[in-house]
């Protein structure tokens, strides 16, 4: 793992739905953060002030992992284009 690195390449959002997918015994994916929200600056230290791990932004706006994930929750395809 390289230093800048803070999770493991099998960790994230990608890899455990293709985890769950090839066990259809298993129900899915439990998320902690629904939202970005104020405090826990992980993994950024000051001066940040809160947390970039929600699917959804500090003001509600769907976050990229939205679309990413509405993909595999309905039978609609799903277009997204990311500006960057």
């Amino acid at each position: 793992m390289a230093p800048t690195q803070r999770m493991p390449q099998n960790v994230g959002t990608e890899s455990g739905w293709k985890y769950y997918l090839e066990r259809p015994f298993l129900a899915g994916l439990f998320y902690w953060t629904g939202f970005d929200y104020r405090g826990e600056s992980n993994p950024y230290g000051w001066p940040a002030v809160s947390s970039q791990y929600g699917i959804l932004d500090l003001c509600g706006f769907p976050k990229d992992i939205s679309f990413y994930l509405r993909s595999w929750w309905q039978d609609e395809p799903v277009l997204h284009v990311a500006p960057h």
